[in-house]
């Protein structure tokens, strides 16, 4: 059976000699989310609110007398909260990701896979897994908190709250987070307007050695010979081409040149049998300083459509996705909770004072690192075999990543605090402050030396 979970009801004071009620505070309470279906989704969504809190005296014979109005407590309700096992930033804070999936984040902003220790060298980068959006997103962390007092008295205080912020260690939003991952798909089914054969992507620049990862697909539109009216032969797609182009300024003229090119290239009975092509490729471009340097991608299907091809299956198409974050402001981060951004006091709904804080200087103590590699780890597929006389074993060696959900700048794995050590002579030679290492004090005859 299940337990039920209790809460504060009241807080009673009583007489030390007749242990008769003297006065009692009684909670009024409901949940935030109190539509839930079973028990198990109970657990999930409900969270207890805080209503009001009635103030009761009581006569000499202990009789409640209650005279006055309760206080009464308002939240921000302007979004719902979400599921304790989704949606939540790195500090807990509701996000609005409406995520289903599990908590690990996605971290795929930071590229780690192309970055040292976390980089393979000549390898094609994919990432492990794809988690959930894990940073903070300031329109939605104030969900269910109070915003407003109103007393026995009638008069009231309004509060309003903003994210906490920092400088000294960049974690994007969840739309700074989306901008910098770009994805960019282009399809030509014959239907651009003007009939034009090719469209192309916009310009886009690279201010760093970059790998753009390419889908790209031509196929003749073959659906089975009960279709004959979508399906093209070899020879109508030979000119449908795929183009990654560069282009610069020379002598105020700008000149291109193809960075690469996917087009059909195996033989007509070959292509005749699978009916596409498919690259799923990455393609490295070397940083190149002239400013005036620019990308760009071109789709060409000069394919002349049949007129009762009313489905256009054929296609040519891509899809590439690289990373850039050159273009986002890392000057200042939110998270890590909420602060007060303004107190209003008001009586007889005249306002009796504003005060409006600003703040500054905010730092995240301990260093935002929640991934952890694990250098050398190894994996047997299969059993050891013998040929040839010789005993055969196949073992990959990796390195491998652990995702640590407990170290999101926070606290780390060390207390939150300063920590001084002594000896003998009561002299300080060791020291530590948050978010640094231990210093070493050495003492002679004439003076100290510090090692850090």
């Amino acid at each position: 059976p299940l337990v039920p979970i209790k809460k504060l009801a009241s807080i009673d004071i009583k007489s030390k000699y007749s242990n008769k009620k003297i006065k009692s505070y009684v909670l009024g309470t409901s949940y935030f989310n109190p539509s839930t279906g079973i028990s198990e989704e109970g657990y999930k969504y409900k969270r207890l609110k805080l209503d009001n809190i009635q103030e009761i005296t009581y006569d000499g014979n202990g009789n409640p007398v209650q005279n006055i109005p309760p206080y009464s407590f308002d939240y921000d309700m302007t979004n719902t909260m979400p599921s304790k096992v989704s949606s939540s930033d790195f500090y807990g804070y509701n996000n609005g990701t409406n995520s289903t999936a599990e908590l690990l984040p996605d971290l795929a902003f930071f590229n780690y896979l192309n970055k040292a220790p976390y980089k393979n060298y000549g390898m094609t980068v994919n990432y492990p897994y794809n988690g959930v959006m894990r940073f903070t997103n300031v329109n939605y962390i104030t969900t269910n908190i109070l915003k407003k007092v109103t007393y026995p008295t009638g008069a009231r205080t309004e509060l309003e709250y903003e994210s906490n912020t920092f400088s000294n260690q960049f974690i994007p939003t969840p739309q700074q987070a989306l901008s910098a991952n770009k994805d960019i798909s282009l399809s030509h089914r014959g239907t651009e307007p003007g009939n034009s054969q090719f469209m192309v992507s916009t310009l886009f620049k690279l201010t760093k050695p970059e790998n753009i990862k390419f889908y790209n697909t031509i196929y003749d539109g073959y659906m089975g010979p009960q279709y004959p009216e979508v399906h093209y032969e070899p020879y109508a797609m030979w000119d449908c081409k795929i183009k990654f182009i560069k282009r610069k300024m020379v002598n105020g003229q700008p000149v291109e040149s193809i960075f690469k090119q996917w087009t059909i290239d195996v033989g007509g009975p070959t292509f005749e049998q699978t009916h596409s092509r498919i690259w799923d490729e990455e393609v490295s471009v070397p940083y190149d300083d002239d400013p005036t340097v620019e990308y760009y991608v071109r789709v060409e299907n000069p394919l002349q459509y049949r007129s009762n091809d009313g489905m256009h299956r054929a296609i040519v198409s891509t899809r590439f996705r690289y990373y850039d974050d050159t273009n986002i402001d890392k000057s200042v981060s939110y998270g890590n909770g909420v602060r007060i951004r303004s107190i209003k006091n008001y009586e007889n709904n005249t306002l009796l004072s504003h005060k409006e804080y600003s703040y500054s200087g905010g730092k995240l103590i301990y260093k935002f690192e929640p991934l952890n590699l694990i250098k050398g780890a190894t994996y047997k597929s299969q059993p050891m075999y013998v040929s040839g006389g010789c005993f055969i074993e196949n073992v990959s060696v990796f390195n491998d990543l652990s995702v640590n959900s407990s170290d999101f700048g926070i606290s780390g794995s060390e207390p939150l605090c300063y920590q001084y050590k002594y000896d003998g002579r009561n002299r300080l030679v060791e020291k530590k402050l948050p978010g640094k290492g231990w210093e070493y004090m050495i003492y002679n005859i004439f003076t100290t030396i510090k090692i850090i």
